[in-house]
C-alpha cells in the first residue's frame, strides 16, 4: 500500500502512529508530496490534501479517520478502537482532536498570507477553537486511556502541530492537565519515530 503523506502533516502522523500501534508499517510505502506544488496529485486525492492511501487495487482512500479505520480492519490487532461500549467516546475524541488539527492548519495557511491580505479576525475564530478543545480536553483528561486508541493517537497528533507551529503562543501553559499529558506522551516511541 502506498501512503501520500507529509512529514509535518498531523494527519498523516495519525495515520503513520496507527499503523505502528496496528503493526502494519512496513506494509506502507511512504511517499512524499508537496501539495501545493505537485499539479498531479489531485488525480489520487481530489481534494488536494494528505494523506491518501493507495491500496493495492489501485483504489484511492483519502481522509484520515477512514484511512485509521481501514487500517484497523485489516490488521489482526484490531486495537485502534477500545470496545463497542467506549468506541463512541474514543470517536468524539477523534472528532475534537481534528477539528483542532483542522483550525491550527487553516491558521498556518493564513499566517503564510502577506501581511496584507491576513485576516485577524478569521485567525482568532480558528484560535478560539483550538482554545476550546484544549478546554475539554483539560477538563476531560481522566477520561484518555493509557493504552492509546484513536482518541489519545488523535489528540498527541494534534497537540504535536501545536507545539510544532504554534510554539511561540504557548498555548497549552492555560491548561496544565493536557499540557502534562503532552509532555509525558511525546517520550513515546511513536512520537519520537514520527516528529517533524
Amino acid at each position: 500500500m502506498k501512503l501520500y503523506y507529509s512529514k509535518t502533516s498531523p494527519f498523516a502522523r495519525k495515520v503513520i502512529i496507527s499503523a505502528l500501534k496496528l503493526e502494519l508499517k512496513n506494509m506502507l510505502e511512504l511517499t512524499t508530496v508537496d501539495v501545493f506544488n505537485d499539479p498531479a496529485y489531485n488525480k489520487i486525492n481530489p481534494l488536494v490534501k494528505v494523506p491518501a492511501l493507495e491500496l493495492k487495487t489501485g483504489q484511492i482512500l483519502t481522509n484520515s479517520p477512514f484511512i485509521c479505520d481501514y487500517l484497523n480492519s485489516i490488521s489482526t490487532k484490531k486495537n485502534l478502537f477500545a470496545s463497542a461500549e467506549l468506541k463512541w467516546h474514543d470517536l468524539q475524541l477523534q472528532s475534537l482532536a481534528d477539528g483542532m488539527m483542522d483550525a491550527l492548519v487553516l491558521r498556518r495557511l493564513e499566517s503564510l498570507r502577506t501581511i496584507d491580505k491576513q485576516d485577524p479576525a478569521f485567525d482568532q475564530r480558528q484560535k478560539d477553537k483550538v482554545l476550546n478543545v484544549l478546554r475539554f480536553f483539560n477538563d476531560n483528561t481522566s477520561t484518555l486511556k493509557s493504552e492509546w486508541t484513536i482518541g489519545e493517537i488523535s489528540l498527541a497528533c494534534a497537540l504535536g502541530y501545536l507545539e510544532f507551529r504554534f510554539a511561540n503562543e504557548n498555548l497549552l501553559a492555560a491548561f496544565p492537565e493536557v499540557q502534562q499529558w503532552y509532555f509525558e506522551s511525546k517520550k513515546t516511541a511513536w512520537m519520537l519515530e514520527t516528529q517533524p
